[in-house]
């Protein structure tokens, strides 16, 4: 399975794209070229390292009218029709009050909830340093003894 990395050259902000947990599979994200302390913007600022902190999408699909031959999504001329999506809900994930994150230390995580995704930076030096890349596999090809990487 190819790791798929969540920031190209041309982003240049603190989010990454997005990606999609579907029923039955897990991603598994990994970051590299976290750094152990973010760059500070006064001392009054909390110390500590650079994170990728997960988010969670929430969209409100409207697909199209089925046409009479009963194909909602595509028509006899072969032309896709994508459902307009609106975002009703985003919000960092947490599990417990322990919100999901990759740090220096814990530089590796599992998402075995179906959903749409992405990864947010703490810190805005991170961006064209750090990268977060994501594998999918399906949840019976993970070897129950690293279980304990899910976030939950």
């Amino acid at each position: 399975m190819a790791a798929i990395p969540l920031w190209d050259d041309a982003n240049d902000t603190l989010y990454s794209s997005s990606f999609y947990v579907v029923p039955g599979w897990s991603a598994v994200l990994f970051a590299a070229n976290l750094s152990e302390e973010k760059v500070r913007k006064s001392a009054a600022e909390f110390k500590g390292s650079q994170m990728a902190c997960v988010e969670r999408l929430i969209y409100d699909c409207k697909y199209p009218e089925p046409k009479p031959d009963g194909c909602g999504l595509c028509s006899h001329g072969h032309e896709v029709q994508v459902p307009e999506a609106e975002l009703v809900a985003l919000d960092y994930v947490e599990t417990c009050s322990l919100p999901w994150t990759l740090e220096p230390c814990r530089n590796i995580g599992i998402i075995g909830i179906p959903g749409v995704y992405r990864v947010r930076l703490n810190d805005a030096t991170a961006i064209g340093t750090a990268q977060v890349y994501v594998e999918f596999y399906k949840h019976e090809a993970i070897a129950p003894q690293v279980y304990g990487a899910y976030f939950a």
